[in-house]
């Protein structure tokens, strides 16, 4: 009977201790990779000298910069449609002449989030332009801003 009971204890004081160190692998991982997937329209670019970051809410705006100045687009969608493609916002374009130049920056983003990054390389008028399809009323939703790009 003892050696039973002694038997039992060591199994359970082994399984505890792989269970610890299991539950502490898990809250590692947890700490090391919560800034891999958390990003908001916040973002800032450290090597600009001014960054102007857009979303929704400046949705039929006009956006006055100059020459140097990075813009920043981040395009959500609302929780409820995220995981439906037909519901993403399109890629955001540029119309007009070509006082924006496209860069690639590589970052990982949310389900659901559309980025894109500009730089304001001369003077002129352009319009920043997105759409989606709102699946929950079954309309198309548009995302329009228009940047002036004056001389420093």
């Amino acid at each position: 009977m003892r050696h039973r009971i002694k038997m039992l204890i060591r199994t359970m004081v082994r399984k505890t201790i792989t269970w610890n160190r299991f539950s502490m692998f898990v809250i590692f991982l947890m700490i090391f990779t919560r800034g891999l997937f958390i990003i908001n329209s916040s973002l800032e670019n450290p090597y600009s000298p001014t960054n102007i970051n857009l979303s929704l809410a400046n949705n039929g705006s006009t956006i006055d910069v100059v020459v140097g100045t990075n813009l920043n687009v981040f395009l959500k969608v609302p929780p409820q449609e995220i995981y439906r493609s037909s519901c993403l916002w399109s890629g955001i374009t540029v119309h007009g002449d070509a006082s924006l130049q496209k860069m690639q920056i590589h970052i990982l983003l949310p389900t659901g989030v559309t980025a894109a990054f500009f730089h304001a390389i001369r003077p002129g008028l352009v319009q920043m332009r997105s759409h989606r399809y709102n699946c929950s009323r079954g309309s198309i939703i548009e995302w329009g801003v228009e940047v002036r790009v004056a001389s420093r």
